[in-house]
């Protein structure tokens, strides 16, 4: 088993994951959480100690035996921040899968969190630090690109491709050969139904915008 460093300790249902990965075949040992939230650090959560902040990464990305999973996932802004400081310290984040999660015929970038009950269905790439909370279903042929955020109970229909920094709503469907651009927003509950333009903010059913940002 190798040490595993977690960096943000506000989104606890990732020691979960390394728990369900540890039931199928051991893999890691949670050595500890980083944030640099200063509340926080000292602190014991879940059994494991917040050993610090930014201060010490670059300490703890040296160890070869220890990897880092990126935690950061409130908002692309900021897993994009902390993706930056792993590089910087020569590192990257691995991934946390649930393991019932069947894989076959899956690409997927570093840094990707896909929790249980999830469903990714065969030819889907996945890129960087893709996100999918409990319960998301991801259909044939389809592209999420870095940085995409599914809440729990989302739905991708086949031949979808949903641009970089997107966030997709809980329980929200994309229904099959939608196009989403990158930075759009898609609400809790919709159903999108037409392509979205980049930096869209939609709503509803069928979804309809609301506001539009720029890609």
């Amino acid at each position: 088993m190798r040490d595993l460093i977690i960096y943000g300790a506000s989104f606890l249902d990732c020691v979960k994951l390394v728990d369900a990965a540890n039931r199928a075949r051991p893999t890691w040992r949670i050595r500890g959480f980083l944030d640099d939230t200063l509340a926080l650090q000292g602190k014991t959560l879940l059994g494991h100690r917040v050993l610090g902040g930014k201060e010490r990464l670059a300490e703890l990305a040296a160890d070869p035996q220890a990897d880092l999973f990126n935690n950061v996932r409130g908002g692309w802004q900021r897993c994009q921040l902390i993706a930056q400081r792993l590089r910087e310290a020569g590192r990257d984040s691995v991934s946390l899968i649930h393991p019932a999660i069947d894989l076959a015929y899956v690409e997927h970038g570093p840094g990707c969190a896909l929790s249980e009950g999830c469903v990714v269905a065969a030819m889907t790439r996945l890129g960087a630090y893709v996100t999918a909370r409990v319960g998301c279903t991801i259909s044939h042929d389809t592209t999420l690109e870095d940085y995409v955020l599914l809440g729990p109970g989302a739905t991708i229909g086949s031949h979808v491709r949903i641009g970089a920094r997107t966030l997709i709503g809980a329980g929200a469907t994309v229904v099959t050969g939608i196009t989403i651009g990158p930075g759009a927003i898609v609400a809790a509950g919709s159903l999108v139904s037409k392509d979205i333009e980049a930096g869209s903010h939609v709503a509803g059913v069928p979804a309809r915008t609301v506001r539009s940002i720029g890609g």
